[in-house]
């Protein structure tokens, strides 16, 4: 397959600079683009039956802002990173997948409904219960709905609705 060295080691480069365009560095999650990919990925595989159905939690980190205008970036920083810790102990567990889409904006994509496994679910509350958050969740099941609307449509969809939840939280807390 590979002819000499220099084959094999531009072939390593590359994959390597397409891994840094997928992961952030700040906290070694995929980011949004890589989100944006594995959700779509998902969501054809729901529509083909591969998986039964998906589920979408997003998190929304409270106070960075304060936290960075009052204590300084590196410990912002360390929030940021905290949570990041918090979900790759989660996610290890499971077939999930954690996600930094925003500056202090996590998603967990997952193939199977955490709210009907009280078990996992109490888990992961738990796990970043520590940090104050607001959390959205969204689902979709496989089911004859969904194979006429496009995929796209649905991946906006279900990020909307987990997104408008936590809108609703920040509004009615204030």
């Amino acid at each position: 397959m590979f002819k000499n060295k220099k084959q094999i080691f531009w072939w390593i480069a590359i994959f390597q600079l397409i891994k840094e365009t997928q992961t952030d560095h700040l906290t070694n999650l995929p980011n949004r683009k890589a989100f944006e990919e594995d959700l779509i990925n998902r969501i054809n595989k729901l529509k083909n039956s591969q998986i039964n159905s998906l589920q979408l939690i997003l998190i929304d980190l409270k106070n960075l802002k304060k936290i960075n205008d009052n204590h300084g970036m590196i410990s912002g920083d360390k929030v940021i990173v905290d949570m990041s810790n918090r979900l790759k102990k989660i996610i290890s567990e499971s077939k999930s997948r954690a996600f930094r889409i925003g500056g202090d904006e996590f998603a967990v994509l997952q193939n199977e409904f955490l709210h009907k496994d009280y078990v996992k679910m109490n888990k992961f509350c738990k796990a970043i219960s520590e940090i104050p958050h607001y959390t959205g969740w969204a689902w979709r099941k496989n089911d004859a709905r969904i194979l006429d609307i496009e995929t796209d449509k649905i991946a906006q969809d279900i990020f909307n609705e987990a997104n408008h939840q936590i809108m609703n939280l920040k509004s009615n807390t204030g």
